[in-house]
Parts: C-alpha cells; structure tokens; sequence
C-alpha cells in the first residue's frame, strides 16, 4: 500500500525569476496574500510570486497541501489561504531540500538531501530526526513504501531499508539491503523509488536497473532484458535542453562507465530508473532517463517514447490516479495514458514551465501537479481538457526569523553579518563584490592581529570610516555587540593555524583506509576532491564545507566528524566509525586534497610515549611545538597516529 505522497526527482536547479517572468514584480513576502482558492474564479490561472525556490515535492492530505522545496518545507490550506514555513534554522527539520514526502501514523515523513529522514508528530507539531547513527542507510532519502504488512521501507542512495511494523524509532526494527548482501539482487545502491504489487512484491528503480523481492528472493532486469528504448530509437527525438547528469556529476559519471555508455555522451541512460507506478493488474511503469517509459507485464518489456505519445523520453514523475488513470511527468509536459492502453496523448493544457517532477491527486480538488516551479489544481480530470488553476509555490526563506537560535552572538551574526561577511567569515558574498573596499575577510592569517577582543567591540560599535562597515551601537545593545565580537572571535580567530607536518604523524595505512571511509561516507556532501561541488552543497543549509579551505586542525577536525555540528546536515559520526577509521578520515582530508589548508596537527607525547590529538591554543605562536621538538631534533622514529576517546568528549 502507498503512502500518500508524491515522490519529486529533481534535476538541476532553476531560478523562478528567471522561468516565470510576469511573477518578476511581486515581493517575496507575498505569500501573506494568497487568495484562498475558493475565491478564485476558475479556470483562470492565477499566479503568485512568494520567493525563489524550486516546489520538490508535494502530499495533499485532508485540508492541507504539503509542499516541499530546495528551500524548505510549506504546509498551505487552499481554502483559507493559510499557510506556514518549516525551515532548518529555525525548526527540527534536518535539510532544506526536500525530496519525499508521506503520512504515516498522523506523523509527517520528510525524506531530505543529505539530512536523512525528519519527522513530524502532526498532534503535538515536535520533530525528531533519523540518520545513519539510528540506521538510516545514508542521509539522501527519495521515497518511502508502507508495505501490507506494516513494514516501512526507505529508497537511498546506499541500498533500502526496512523497518518492522514501522516502528521507526526501535533500533532493533532497521534492516538494511544493499548491493552486497542480496548478492547483487538490489543492482544498484542508488535507489529512487520503491512500489507494491498485488503479489505483494516489492519493486525497487536504481540506477542500474529495477529491482523485485518477493520477501525471500531477490530479480532483477537491466537494459539488455528489455528495459528502455535503444539510444538508435530515440536519438531523432531527443530533448536536446536535457543535461546528461555525467558532465555535472563524477558519480553518474562513473555509473555510465560501469553500465558501458562510457561513449554516449547524452543524457542517455535507460538503466537509470527514476520513476515508478504498478497499476491493478500488476502492470509495472517503469520511468527512465532518456529512454522512455518501460511497461512489464509480468513477462516482456514494451517501451513507449516520444513516437507514442510522450512530450519526452526523460520520464521524472508517474501517478496513477483514484480513476486509474496512468499520469506521466517529463520534462517537456504531462501526458496520460490512452483508453486503448496503445499510446499516450499530451495534455496540451499550459502549465507555464514543462518539467513534471511531482503529482498526486485528492477525491476533493483532482489531480495536483507539481511543475518545475509551478502547483497545478485540476478541478476536472476529463482527458485532455485539463481546466486548471495554478498556485505558483516558491519560497524565500531567506526573509524568515531566525530568532530560535540558541547563541545570541550567532544569532546577530547571521542576522546583521553575514550579508557582507559570509556565512563562513570570509565575505564571499554579492554585497562584498560590490563594496570598495570589500568587507573584512575573517579567515585569512593576516586579520588574526586584529581580533583582540576589545578592537572587535570597537568596531562593531562604532564601525571604520570609509567603509562600509557602520557603528551599530544605536541599534544593538551593548549585551548584543559583545556577543557577537565574542562569536566573531571564538568562531574565527582559532582557525588560524600553523604550516602543516601531518606527514611526520601518519602512514600509509592511514591515508588508505581514510580514503575509503571518505568516499564511502563523505563524498555524497563534500565531493570527491574536497570541494562540495555537489548537488548537496545546492541545498543545505549551510552547504556542506569545501575541505580545500576549511582552516581547522587536525584535532578539531576529528572532533566534527565525530561530534558533528550543531544547525547543520553534518551529523555525529561517532557511533558509525571507530576511533581509528576517524583518525584515518582526518589524515587523509589533510593530506589528500591540493591546496588543503587543514594545516596544522596539534600532537604530544602522552605518558607512555603515545600520539594523541589536542587542540592547544598556545601552540600557535611557538616556531617548533614542544610536542615535535623529541622527534625533529633527536630524530626518533616517525610516530604513529594514536587516537584517543578524549578527543571526543561531548564536554570538550
């Protein structure tokens, strides 16, 4: 049985001002002014303009319509315009990008990038967060399937989970499937959807092909069994606006080379499974990426492509309504599958921008589309004729209070700094761009001098002629200014470290086991070389660190992974890695990445002559550490790596 949800695949990112032009002049903060859709006369199509992020996802369920972003999350009641916004800083919900979402037990289920799986108790409005340390196969959650037998099962990009009866916060209820141990029945750790057959059959899309699992055996097809149009059939079609995720992305990359389309240079991948439907009689739909869509009766593959009806061979989206009727989402329009069951006819109907990542429907209003950017309501469902009424959903969180924050200092820093200074200190932002001259960059060595505490104060009092860095003491308390200069000081001033000689501390054993811990947990976020650029670091908040920069020491920086960091998606490693494979993590993030600056290593000698990790600020102005003096003048042996659990400390 599916939960209620639709289920957005969402690729690359899309500015709303740029793709619907005629919202250009109205103010973000207009979602205040929503009419109710009862007093819209339909069918015109009405347009509000209330921010600039993408819709990712949507569930109507009763009165409301949930609506999931790359900015956050919107519960909207159509008939009174009501509406509110769930933000990462300001509420419990791990991620900002959003690519599920289902009720299950009066609780909302958020599967997110890169945050795991949130929940929301829908009585008492208190989220709580699942992630890997609770079982969760990784951080990247794209669908969820209530099974008739209660069990739940979650899509990942490591594999699926089960969790008995639902019983989602019993650690004993989590199993995991992945490629290894179904001796390659799951054929692909990347899992995009999950459905239920009659038979009672689960069915998993991957990105190397569809899955079945009857409860004891697992099958599955690929592309030489059938599965997606040939490159030859629709290569006279092809949606030449559709970007092949391999230019973009080293992982799918990768998955075309192991797949053998190392030379299709497209966006061409049929194995690449991401959309599902199984209709009554246990016909299977299977979504690909530039080979249409693949029906599976039970024993062969028939595939429809653009020749048969279809806007596009790039299928993102597959609904099958209360009426039956078989909805497919492209990336050039909405399509429904004929009466005859021979061919798909378009709906012609204009939804503003063409790619189709979300639908769902209600007994109520009809058939609801999410379009790119656009919330489509469609009073009727008669074929074709579509006569809709359309709810432009896009979010700019960046106008919301953040006033939940627990520390006053990082409170008015991301409120009154971070505009010039950055998020991160180092005033890479538009307004330093346009400033002369630029606002100060925090994190570079030569500031270190000017962080005094009292020139801090000074400043932000009083601000510094012929910038643009004004005094603040007429509108922050002196309680305020002291905060902040003191979050300025604690969060920035520390970072500063000495040339790095991490290579007399660790070995080559090290350095290898770090880099398979690495990219088996930490590339989905911060990449394959350390510099975030994923589709992660798009929508998290704040976006994963680029590790080439990060100026941190080596104990610090076991201590994240570890800890983990409050307000944000890096989460405590602590109870998935041992002490030695963070250790590991730690040498080669600071040795593996070009122009890394997590440059210095804070070591000592303990009692018993062994190496352990320690943060000491008085280390930083000495030319040679005592710590190092035992081995670099005597020339002792090189040290190994020790790692100690007082490192870790919650108290440190």
């Amino acid at each position: 049985m599916k939960l209620s949800h639709a289920v957005l695949l969402f690729v690359g990112v899309v500015c709303v001002a740029a793709a619907i032009s005629l919202l250009s002049g109205l103010s973000s903060r207009n979602l205040d002014d929503l009419a109710p859709l009862s007093e819209i006369e339909r069918p015109a199509i009405t347009s509000f303009r209330v921010g600039e992020n993408n819709v990712r996802a949507l569930l109507v369920e009763g009165e409301d319509v949930w609506i999931g972003t790359s900015g956050g999350l919107v519960r909207f009641q159509p008939k009174t315009g009501a509406h509110h916004i769930y933000d990462n800083k300001v509420d419990g919900i791990l991620s900002n990008a959003i690519f599920h979402l289902s009720s299950y037990n009066n609780q909302l289920l958020v599967g997110t990038y890169g945050g795991g799986l949130s929940v929301l108790d829908l009585a008492t409005e208190q989220w709580r967060n699942l992630n890997i340390p609770q079982g969760l196969a990784d951080q990247f959650v794209y669908d969820i399937e209530l099974a008739n037998n209660g069990d739940l099962w979650i899509a990942t990009w490591s594999g699926v989970n089960r969790i008995r009866k639902g019983e989602l916060f019993n650690e004993a209820a989590w199993a995991l499937f992945t490629v290894e141990n179904t001796q390659g029945g799951l054929p692909n750790p990347w899992v995009y959807a999950i459905e239920q057959d009659q038979q009672d059959n689960l069915w998993f899309a991957t990105e190397g092909g569809l899955a079945r699992f009857d409860g004891k055996e697992w099958q599955s097809w690929i592309h030489e069994d059938g599965l997606g149009a040939s490159l030859k059939k629709v290569e006279a079609s092809f949606d030449q606006d559709s970007i092949d995720p391999a230019i973009q992305s080293d992982h799918h990359t990768i998955q075309k080379q192991q797949q053998g389309l190392a030379n299709v240079s497209v966006a061409y991948n049929p194995n690449y499974i991401v959309a599902l439907a199984i209709s009554d009689n246990d016909t299977v739909w299977a979504g690909t990426w530039g080979a249409g869509l693949a029906r599976y009766d039970g024993k062969q593959w028939l595939n429809y492509t653009h020749e048969d009806g279809l806007p596009s061979n790039h299928i993102f989206s597959l609904h099958i309504d209360k009426q039956k009727q078989l909805w497919v989402g492209t990336s050039k329009g909405l399509s429904q599958l004929n009466e005859s069951g021979d061919g798909f006819t378009a709906v012609e109907q204009e939804l503003a921008t063409k790619g189709i990542f979300a639908l769902s429907d209600d007994a109520a209003k009809g058939l609801w589309v999410a379009a790119m950017v656009v919330l489509v309501m469609s009073q009727q469902l008669s074929r074709c004729t579509m006569r809709c009424q359309a709810l432009f959903i896009v979010l700019a969180l960046m106008c919301m209070n953040t006033a939940s924050a627990e520390n006053l200092g990082q409170r008015v820093y991301e409120k009154y700094c971070t505009p010039c200074h950055g998020e991160n200190g180092d005033a890479n932002t538009a307004a330093s761009r346009a400033l002369n001259p630029m606002p100060r960059n925090f994190i570079q060595a030569d500031f270190i001098n000017d962080l005094t505490r009292e020139r801090v104060i000074d400043v932000v009092s009083n601000g510094r002629p012929g910038t643009a860095m004004v005094g603040w003491q007429k509108r922050l308390s002196r309680e305020q200014i002291e905060a902040v200069s003191g979050y300025v000081r604690q969060r920035f001033a520390k970072n500063v470290m000495m040339p790095k000689c991490a290579s007399c501390h660790s070995e080559k054993e090290d350095y290898a086991l770090g880099e398979q811990v690495y990219q088996a947990r930490c590339y989905f976020c911060h990449g394959y070389d350390g510099r975030a650029n994923t589709e992660a670091s798009q929508y998290l908040s704040p976006p994963p660190k680029d590790l080439r920069k990060v100026k941190m020491s080596q104990a610090n920086l076991a201590k994240v992974i570890s800890q983990g960091r409050e307000g944000t998606a890096m989460m405590p490693f602590r109870t998935v890695l041992s002490q030695r494979e963070i250790a590991a993590v730690v040498v080669y993030v600071t040795e593996g990445f070009p122009g890394n600056v997590v440059n210095k290593i804070d070591f000592y000698h303990s009692e018993n002559n062994g190496w352990s990790m320690s943060y000491d600020p008085a280390l930083l102005d000495a030319d040679k550490p005592k710590a190092c003096l035992s081995c670099h003048e005597a020339k002792q042996p090189k040290p190994k790596l020790v790692w100690q659990s007082s490192v870790t400390s919650d108290s440190d």
